[in-house]
């Protein structure tokens, strides 16, 4: 993938990426290009490009010095909540062998790059690299096979490590829960709005934070956070944190293909908000409620209940409290 955007122009070429997947290329550049040659993707020419949970893996390059990414000639690659593992010969590079007439820049936070900060390539030392914060070098643990080679598999480094989850007080860089929305804050305060599905079309937050890279890991047991319930044959709906002041998340499982509606009432039976109202086939499945009513007001602190119901017939209920951080019930 090359995006270039013009040298006379710095402003011309902005562009934001979500769920990207780029893996399994083979490069055989020409001997006289020169070294340093990228396979999977190149931001050149003052193109300013924000990518949020890409899985970039397995691409090589025969020829020296090669690379999965390559950022040159004034262009900014900010990167979040994505892997790099597996490329060769290298991961990662700021400008080339032949020299830059203007500095790249690179922000990469809550990523898991292979290598780390020292195996990224800055040619002459003439760019920016900025290694911000929730950064790792570790073995992603794909599923390595067949259709779901690039799933996480139980006991990644990646799952519940993306950028974390808006608390009170919090400084940027933070994920947001906005009208139903998934808001990532960037560290300048601009956003990148992340879309409710990953690459496979599966619920993107199904933990207590968004995963790395293009496939969120779908596993609801108990984990950091979570609280341990009853089985789901006597409990059909599981709520975490609870009590929760800006966000909780509603699990709940599906034997069968069902029409499915996930409801929030208040204390007197009245709706305050229809989470999921579709018909959903067998599975596993992690919603999210910010607090909010249907008219997009927050609401206030108390007990609610959700409701999970499966062709119209009301299978589990649980008690939500929402409160206030330094509010106690």
């Amino acid at each position: 993938m090359n995006i270039s955007g013009s040298l006379p122009d710095p402003d011309l070429m902005k562009g934001k990426i979500t769920n990207l997947e780029i893996t399994d290329n083979l490069s055989i550049p020409d001997p006289v290009w020169g070294p340093g040659m990228s396979v999977a993707l190149h931001v050149g020419n003052h193109a300013m490009v924000e990518i949020a949970n890409a899985t970039i893996g397995n691409n090589i390059v025969r020829g020296v010095q090669g690379y999965a990414v390559n950022v040159n000639e004034g262009a900014e690659l900010n990167m979040y909540n994505s892997i790099m593992f597996g490329d060769s010969l290298y991961e990662f590079s700021l400008g080339n062998y032949w020299g830059s007439d203007f500095p790249a820049t690179a922000n990469i936070a809550y990523s898991n790059i292979e290598g780390g900060e020292d195996e990224i390539m800055n040619w002459y030392n003439q760019h920016i690299l900025n290694w911000l914060d929730g950064n790792m070098d570790e073995d992603p643990l794909w599923a390595a096979t067949g259709d779901t080679a690039y799933y996480l598999l139980p006991g990644s480094p990646c799952i519940n490590a993306g950028t974390p989850m808006y608390e009170e007080g919090m400084d940027y860089p933070y994920i947001k829960l906005e009208n139903d929305k998934i808001v990532l804050y960037k560290y300048d305060g601009d956003t990148i709005h992340i879309p409710p599905t990953d690459l496979a079309g599966r619920p993107r937050i199904s933990g207590n934070r968004i995963d790395m890279g293009a496939y969120e890991y779908q596993d609801i047991t108990p984990g950091i956070g979570k609280p341990i319930k009853t089985s789901r044959e006597d409990n059909n709906v599981q709520v975490y944190p609870n009590p929760f002041s800006a966000h909780t998340f509603i699990d709940f499982i599906i034997q069968n293909p069902v029409q499915v509606l996930v409801r929030i009432s208040d204390i007197t039976g009245r709706t305050v908000k229809t989470l999921m109202d579709a018909k959903l086939s067998k599975g596993e499945y992690s919603i999210i409620w910010n607090g909010e009513n249907e008219n997009g007001d927050v609401t206030g602190n108390g007990i609610y209940i959700v409701t999970l119901f499966l062709n119209g017939v009301p299978v589990g209920e649980m008690k939500i409290v929402k409160k206030d951080v330094m509010e106690k019930f």
